[in-house]
């Protein structure tokens, strides 16, 4: 049976299908979270694990990222059209700077009350969009990031390139003294977050989905690996053994590549 596509949507249509949204929306200047996959907080229903809600974590370039949990719609383009009403929504709220606490949770149209208003939540069943509008049912909390969990990502591997290590190592020393609870806690309320450096300071987003076997293969050749065929097919063999062993490889698999430096092997005929 051929698989069959949403050409509108560009999305594979596979039974049930379940959904997750990344969104790089803003730009902060706290050195303490200029490492890079700090989870900031979690938004997630009371009395629930929060790691099962969503959350803002750190990304390169002093870059705020909110990641949804897996989430159902109705329809393929109800997930997408709520990925761009989203990013439209961020994009706003940034615009002029926001504490990402206010962001976050202060006001009638906060992150929280937006996901409070949109979803619903079962621990069986986890998060489906409403299909029609109702008054909000769930009750969210927020979890802000604590100075044991923030300690053990302050490490070498994730480092931004941008990131004053003076100034961390400084925040370092901090939280391993006696005020350090009350002196996360004054930072992260203290935290502005402006239009994005990256994108045109605009957020950007993408969509994760599940994929057929076949599709999955498809897009990991023709997105996913795209600069790693180019850079092992540029790359001397005389490097070493694993480097010939993988250029070896490529060449049995695509006989009209070897050689061709630059060439992508979806294009072999």
């Amino acid at each position: 049976m051929p698989l069959t596509t949403v050409a509108k949507e560009n999305l594979e249509a596979l039974a049930n299908n379940t959904y997750g949204i990344e969104i790089e929306f803003g730009t902060h200047d706290c050195q303490m979270l200029s490492f890079t996959h700090i989870e900031v907080c979690h938004i997630y229903p009371e009395g629930q694990d929060p790691s099962k809600g969503w959350k803002i974590e750190t990304d390169a370039d002093y870059t705020f990222e909110l990641v949804s949990p897996i989430l159902k719609f109705v329809t393929q383009g109800w997930a997408r059209n709520f990925k761009d009403w989203l990013m439209r929504y961020l994009e706003k709220k940034v615009r002029d700077g926001i504490l990402l606490n206010a962001l976050v949770s202060v006001g009638e149209d906060s992150l929280m009350n937006v996901i409070r208003n949109c979803f619903e939540y079962d621990p069986a069943q986890g998060w489906t969009e409403k299909p029609t509008p109702k008054l909000p049912t769930l009750n969210l909390d927020v979890a802000w990031i604590g100075v044991a969990e923030l300690q053990a990502n302050l490490k070498w591997f994730n480092w931004d390139e941008d990131t004053d290590l003076e100034k961390v190592l400084a925040a370092e020393r901090i939280l391993n003294s006696p005020g350090a609870g009350a002196y996360l806690q004054s930072t992260l309320g203290s935290i502005l977050v402006t239009q994005s450096r990256k994108h045109g300071g605009l957020p950007s987003g993408q969509m994760n989905l599940p994929l057929s076997l076949t599709n999955y293969v498809q897009h990991q050749m023709q997105y996913k690996r795209t600069k790693a065929w180019e850079r092992l097919l540029a790359v001397d063999s005389d490097m070493g053994p694993s480097i010939a062993k993988a250029k070896a490889r490529l060449a049995e698999m695509y006989p009209d590549l070897a050689g061709t430096p630059g060439a992508l092997p979806w294009k072999a005929k």
